[in-house]
């Protein structure tokens, strides 16, 4: 694709934004989970005092399971089919600590009374269910490992670890709260119960008022505990936008150290995108992320919406916006959403604006003449029509950018 404004150069070609600190950030990241899980499995194996063979069993057991882990989330995320897109992989970090905190904490417990309940509720506040199912497990079949518990013990954590996993989603509708919380009271009493019947062949009143006390604790923990996450959730979603909308953002720095022109006309196309979308209702900081990096595949070259997607996967941007990066210019595919016929729209026009001479434009009248001719060839070719788009806001937005000077930001506040 062509670009109208020559980027900065100083003779060499221009290095492809982001490759290098790209990876650096995933390997980054992989490194820091693997630390976590290195550190959690020696302190686990210097507490249970295990042998030097079992230990090396269970170093193999999670390389084996992180590498299955990580492909699957990666193939989960590039498939579109994670619903934690926005999740930052430092949440990930933070979430696995705790887990081995609390398996460190499960040695001093009693049999069959290991918190994998809470194990299975943190996880599932951070990766989908079957991501989430599958690290219960693993955590459920480690810690079995070090205690030396017998198959009852194990299957009791397994099936608790699965069942907290599956029920844990239903604490985030505040109408089921307290009808789920009596489902996980239920739970982490009746369920190891079973398991140590099995085990035992029989049942102690203490061990019926051990499980009364877990089941207790388990129910509050997730009263207390999952209102915090979902809160929490719900805020992580936006200040995942904010952040690639900070101008300090990495991502943000190198398309300025780019091109200073590349790096304005992307202000320009956010801004107004994000106050078209909030003229029609539409999703503002989806529409301002969009305008923001709708050129990045223009700094790796062709194919220009192959390279833009992936440095925005990458990066773990939302999915959303990926979207939009993804049907830039309509090369590939016309816009699909409003957001992005919205950024599309901008976009054109501003790079329009850009390209001709300030003299061209002796009135007001001669530059919103070239706004509506421009939109309304689009238009007619129908490059909006996937979009969701309704005529109504079309001709809002049409209306709107005819009337502000687009190329001053401050215009557009």
């Amino acid at each position: 694709m062509k670009t109208n404004r020559r980027p900065a150069s100083n003779g060499k070609a221009p290095e492809k934004a982001g490759e290098n600190k790209i990876s650096v950030r995933r390997l980054s990241s992989i490194f820091f989970c693997i630390v976590i899980f290195a550190a959690g499995l020696f302190l686990l194996s210097y507490r249970e005092n295990l042998l030097l063979d079992e230990e090396i069993c269970l170093f193999a057991l999670t390389v084996i399971f992180l590498a299955v882990f990580f492909l699957t989330m990666r193939h989960e995320r590039l498939s579109d089919r994670l619903s934690f897109n926005g999740t930052s992989y430092r949440k990930f970090i933070v979430v696995f600590a705790v887990c081995f905190g609390l398996l460190m904490a499960g040695t001093y417990m009693k049999d069959f009374f290991f918190p994998i309940l809470i194990v299975s509720f943190l996880l599932t506040s951070v990766m989908d269910g079957k991501l989430s199912i599958a690290m219960s497990v693993y955590f459920a079949c480690v810690f079995s490992i070090a205690e030396g518990a017998g198959i009852y013990m194990l299957l009791c954590y397994v099936v608790l670890g699965c069942l907290g996993a599956l029920i844990s989603d239903y604490f985030k509708d505040e109408r089921l709260s307290v009808f789920t919380g009596l489902i996980v009271f239920c739970i982490a009493i009746f369920v190891p119960a079973v398991f140590q019947y099995l085990s035992y062949q029989e049942l102690s009143t203490a061990f019926l008022k051990d499980a009364f006390a877990s089941g207790l604790v388990s129910a509050l923990t997730a009263w207390i505990l999952f209102p915090i996450l979902v809160k929490f959730d719900r805020r992580e979603p936006s200040s995942v936008y904010e952040t690639l909308l900070d101008p300090d953002y990495s991502l943000a720095q190198d398309i300025r150290r780019y091109s200073l022109a590349e790096y304005e006309h992307a202000k320009r196309v956010s801004l107004a995108s994000g106050a078209c979308a909030r003229l029609v209702g539409a999703k503002v900081l989806t529409a301002s992320c969009g305008g923001m990096y709708y050129r990045l595949g223009v700094m790796a070259g062709e194919p220009v919406v192959k390279n833009g997607v992936r440095q925005a996967v990458d990066n773990c941007f939302p999915t959303d916006v990926i979207r939009i990066l993804s049907e830039y210019q309509a090369l590939e595919q016309k816009p699909s959403t409003v957001e992005s016929a919205i950024v599309h729209m901008t976009d054109a026009i501003i790079t329009k604006l850009e390209v001709l001479d300030s003299d061209t434009f002796t009135t007001d009248w001669n530059q919103s003449m070239v706004i509506y001719q421009t939109l309304n060839e689009l238009s007619s070719k129908g490059v909006y029509d996937e979009s969701g788009m309704a005529i109504n806001q079309f001709l809002r937005i049409r209306d709107f950018l005819a009337e502000k000077d687009l190329l001053a930001s401050t215009s557009l506040n």
